[in-house]
């Protein structure tokens, strides 16, 4: 398939990797609009981005009752930190460039409890 820059690219680990590392460096805040990521993820800059590349999200709560933040809290947290370990992550996927999990990790932070 051919890229955004015009290189020849499989589907492999590698443009996986390079297609959503670019990607990374564009996402906004949690607290920030969203709306408009698709054009962010699709088809990246790079010799080796494999073009068709996407993130799976998540929507989450601001606020939770007690005992759900810190279930929400933990559960994520550890897909984001644990669940990111090669040995965690799934044939076919690769795991989240580390600024992307960051961004993650932010919004778990940003969870209040009611």
């Amino acid at each position: 398939l051919m890229n955004r820059d015009g290189f020849f690219v499989l589907p492999t680990s590698e443009t996986l990797k390079a297609a959503i590392k670019e990607a990374s460096l564009t996402l906004p805040n949690p607290d920030e609009d969203w709306s408009g990521i698709i054009d962010k993820v699709v088809n990246q800059p790079g010799e080796n981005s494999y073009p068709i590349t996407s993130f799976s999200f998540i929507i989450l709560r601001k606020t939770y009752d007690p005992v759900k933040a810190e279930l929400v809290k933990e559960f994520f947290g550890w897909v984001l930190t644990e669940g990111e370990k090669p040995e965690n992550v799934l044939e076919g996927y690769v795991p989240l460039p580390p600024e992307a999990a960051q961004i993650g990790l932010k919004a778990l932070e940003m969870i209040k409890e009611v």
